[in-house]
């Protein structure tokens, strides 16, 4: 949901500034021909976390779970998909206790305990709940992209050695949170974690515009996701643009729209 209707309109402007789209709708590059538009550093970070806050930001999955005890008087609640993962103050409390709480909760059930109970250590058991979401992860970047498997599986047996890194650290020099203030642990955290994101996120912003152009052709957009695009468009880069005008199509996808 977040990543449909708030980052898609955003990246999607964003894209066909940098691929050249005039405000006539045409554009230099033809998404058929297989070439793409070469994003700096600066534009391949800023499409990555846009990702990013869509996929931590969830309003509507809050949304959710304050309505559905209403509605059911009670009787059922909703697990949240976050919990709030920017007051992180580390990774270990990022993945442990704060994003994609129902994945976590099936990795700690499933891998981390059993694991633990045959003996191994909180860091052994750690590296392969970490692995095994990895391997999940693979299969989505091998059927997506056909490619990045081993980056993917980087990224994810990358984040336990942070975590054991963080605690050495903790335990070495105690001194360094007391003196560190909550935020600031926090605002490092998020950083390291974007720093390395790029290792499995990176895959989806290189295969733009295609990728996420091939995601929408039916995507049935909400009035105001237009509307938001276009005044984006307009205020940033000075042009009107539709969220899902195909670059270089002689008959631009009209999107519907409520």
């Amino acid at each position: 949901m977040g990543v449909k209707y708030i980052a898609s309109p955003l990246i999607f402007t964003l894209l066909m500034y940098k691929s050249g789209l005039q405000p006539d709708g045409s554009c230099a590059v033809n998404i058929d021909s297989g070439s793409r538009p070469q994003f700096d550093a600066i534009t391949y970070m800023t499409i990555n976390t846009t990702y990013l806050l869509a996929i931590l930001c969830n309003p509507e999955d809050d949304f959710q779970c304050m309505l559905v005890p209403v509605l059911t008087l009670g009787r059922y609640s909703k697990l949240p998909f976050n919990n709030y993962v920017f007051l992180s103050s580390s990774l270990r409390e990022f993945w442990g206790g704060r994003y994609n709480l129902l994945v976590s909760s099936l990795l700690r059930q499933a891998v981390f305990t059993p694991a633990k109970k045959k003996g191994y250590s909180n860091s052994i058991s750690s590296l392969m709940a970490f692995a095994a979401s990895g391997a999940l992860h693979m299969l989505v970047a091998h059927y997506t992209f056909g490619y990045g498997m081993i980056r993917t599986m980087g990224f994810f047996l990358l984040q336990p050695l942070i975590i054991s890194l963080e605690m050495y650290i903790e335990s070495r020099y105690p001194w360094l949170k007391a003196k560190c203030p909550p935020f600031a642990r926090c605002i490092l955290t998020m950083s390291v974690f974007c720093l390395t994101c790029p290792l499995y996120v990176g895959l989806f912003t290189e295969a733009m515009p295609e990728f996420l152009v091939n995601c929408n052709r039916d995507v049935k957009l909400p009035t105001w996701a237009v509307v938001c695009s276009d005044w984006i468009g307009k205020a940033v880069f000075g042009m009107a643009v539709h969220p899902l005008i195909l670059a270089g199509v002689d008959a631009p996808l009209k999107a519907k729209t409520e």
